[in-house]
């Protein structure tokens, strides 16, 4: 993060989710970082923002934030293991880096380039609605039920 401040003077973090268990008071003061908490809808902050970044180094479960991210049109940037499972293309629809240097070039190329936060935007929310969407996955679990379960006589 100081290296993308240093590049993008205006530049503000917000940090979703819950804060239990975290001493906040440990962590270095900036104004230019928010922790929000716990909210009931992320939808709006995640929509109004330029970029929403996924630096996972571990971990392990569905990249939900990833899809809801790119449904909503922000570009994401991410770790291989952040997107891990996900049928996601490199400068297609998504920016991974795994090295925390490149990692923070690639936030800051994406923030100063209107062209590639588009090009992002408009693959992520493609392959959303091609592989991602209610309807897709409706599709494929009602095909996997079918193949597994005998059918009603």
């Amino acid at each position: 993060y100081p290296h993308v401040k240093t590049s993008v003077a205006d530049i503000s973090l917000q940090i979703v989710g819950s804060t239990n268990g975290v001493a906040l008071d440990t962590w270095p003061t900036d104004e230019s970082v928010t922790f929000t908490g716990l909210l009931r809808d992320v939808r709006p902050t995640v929509a109004q923002s330029w970029v929403s970044v996924v630096p996972l180094r571990l971990g392990a479960g569905t990249r939900l934030k990833i899809i809801e991210s790119m449904a909503l049109g922000t570009p994401v940037i991410s770790t291989r293991k952040g997107a891990e499972g996900l049928d996601v293309t490199h400068g297609e629809n998504i920016l991974i880096a795994d090295d925390p240097r490149l990692f923070a070039r690639a936030v800051v190329a994406l923030l100063q380039d209107p062209a590639l936060r588009t090009r992002l935007s408009h693959g992520g929310r493609k392959l959303v609605a091609e592989k991602y969407s209610a309807e897709v996955m409706g599709r494929q679990f009602t095909s996997l039920l079918e193949c597994y379960l005998p059918r009603k006589q």
